[in-house]
């Protein structure tokens, strides 16, 4: 990770609701995997655990670490198009839920 990413990570809103940036919260950058189906290229996370098989990509949340020690439910999800985007959230209620499927 570039020191610019982190950078902007740090920088991200929490995606818990509460309008405080995830350096506010602690000194952690924590990314949670949501069961929610990806909605950008970049920011999601791929399950590299099942057999190798490809599997679609899932949303990803940024949560400060007061939030993650509270255990609160992010209500947003982010997403970034490329390097030289910023990263966006969108409500996670607007996504599709993420279904394992045996291949």
């Amino acid at each position: 990770m570039t020191t610019d990413t982190k950078q902007e990570l740090f920088d991200c809103l929490c995606c818990c609701g509460s309008d405080h940036k995830v350096r506010d919260g602690g000194s952690h950058i924590n990314i949670v995997v949501l069961n929610k189906k990806a909605f950008s290229k970049f920011m999601v996370a791929h399950d590299f655990w099942l057999d190798g098989k490809k599997r679609p990509p899932r949303a990803a949340a940024i949560l400060c670490d007061a939030c993650m020690r509270e255990n609160r439910e992010p209500i947003w999800a982010v997403g970034k198009d490329g390097d030289s985007k910023p990263i966006y959230r969108v409500p996670v209620c607007e996504l599709g839920d993420w279904i394992y499927e045996q291949a």
